[in-house]
């Protein structure tokens, strides 16, 4: 019987990501809408633009599919968006589903204190039907109720971060030289520009570049998805390991 999961991620980084790693478990992207299983198709706006904004982002999931899992991750649009997300639910026969999780970015918190955080605003801001799905949570683990839930704080449950640093333990190990020349690159970076930094700054900018050289004048995403910053040859890092694993836990329940 196939097993139906929600996933909620902060952009589409975040997505791109998520999706290499199911690419790695056999669970391939869905293109055609025709191809979309039944159950996710109150996901799909039926009209353009969403809410009359030409500028907005047609909030429409990724699927993920194969013969056993039927997979949607959401866009929640950054941090903010993240509890609003989960008034998708509404629109599904929630019942079904095998699982929920949450990734978001740890970046200058612990990721203990970004999860605790993060659970106080859902029991603050969602809707109290849903609190039995999140209410039993706790910090490094997928629970074993129905729906499983789990949150994942990028970049590997444990240290402040992002995604990007996940990315680039990959980097390290695939692309060394390339690594090495953008490093200097930016380190060569005047502080007229430096001084915009935030502290999770860096590792976006390297990524960046790299990502560039990589697919010039592509979007981020697009490299995530094509090249191998997540491969068989990388997911033995330690944050990636860590990403690995929780998926596993979850799916695997």
């Amino acid at each position: 019987m196939k097993k139906y999961y929600y996933f909620i991620v902060e952009g589409v980084h975040d997505s791109a990501a998520l999706g290499r790693y199911l690419l790695e478990r056999n669970i391939p992207l869905i293109r055609n809408i025709e191809q979309v299983d039944s159950y996710w198709q109150r996901l799909i706006p039926r009209s353009f633009p969403f809410n009359g904004d030409l500028l907005m982002r047609m909030p429409v999931p990724m699927f993920y599919e194969n013969d056993d899992y039927a997979i949607a991750i959401q866009t929640a649009g950054g941090d903010s968006g993240i509890t609003k997300a989960f008034d998708s639910l509404l629109n599904l026969e929630y019942e079904q589903l095998a699982g929920i999780a949450i990734f978001c970015d740890a970046d200058t918190k612990t990721a203990k204190d970004c999860f605790d955080h993060l659970k106080q605003r859902l029991i603050t801001e969602v809707d109290e039907e849903y609190h039995f799905i999140f209410k039993t949570a706790k910090f490094g683990e997928v629970t074993t109720e129905n729906p499983a839930f789990g949150v994942y704080i990028f970049p590997n449950n444990e240290h402040e971060g992002t995604l990007e640093n996940l990315l680039l333990e990959g980097g390290s190990i695939v692309y060394p030289d390339l690594m090495e020349n953008a490093q200097a690159y930016v380190d060569s970076i005047s502080t007229t520009y430096r001084k915009r930094w935030k502290i999770s700054s860096e590792p976006k900018v390297l990524f960046g570049v790299m990502a560039n050289a990589l697919k010039p004048g592509k979007a981020n995403q697009v490299s995530i998805q094509d090249n191998e910053w997540i491969s068989a040859k990388t997911t033995e890092s330690h944050s990636q390991s860590q990403l690995r694993n929780f998926l596993t836990s979850l799916l695997d329940e």
